[in-house]
């Protein structure tokens, strides 16, 4: 319902894999990876939006996380600094439009 009312009011959707530590994304349950990918593609079937799959984006950089799924303070800047990147090109785009 949410993306619904997002799109009725011209809000354009992007929905965000975050990055997850290589070892947790390769540790979870192979059920849960499919089902959330299945929901993922779902969604973006029937609302055609899309999908910005960070999951293995530092999957080399532990270094980046505080446990296994949630970003330290670097892991945070760096992943905004691209967050913010695809938001400034996504406004560019959509200001010549």
């Amino acid at each position: 319902e949410t993306i619904a009312l997002l799109q009725k009011n011209n809000i354009k959707v992007v929905l965000i894999q975050h990055p997850m530590d290589k070892t947790y994304f390769d540790t979870m349950n192979i059920k849960i990876k499919d089902d959330l990918s299945n929901y993922m593609n779902y969604l973006t079937k029937k609302y055609n939006v899309s999908i910005l799959d960070y999951k293995y984006i530092y999957k080399n950089n532990s270094n980046y996380f505080f446990n296994q799924d949630h970003l330290n303070q670097l892991g945070n800047e760096k992943f905004s600094i691209l967050l913010n990147k695809y938001i400034i090109e996504e406004l560019s785009t959509y200001d010549r439009k």
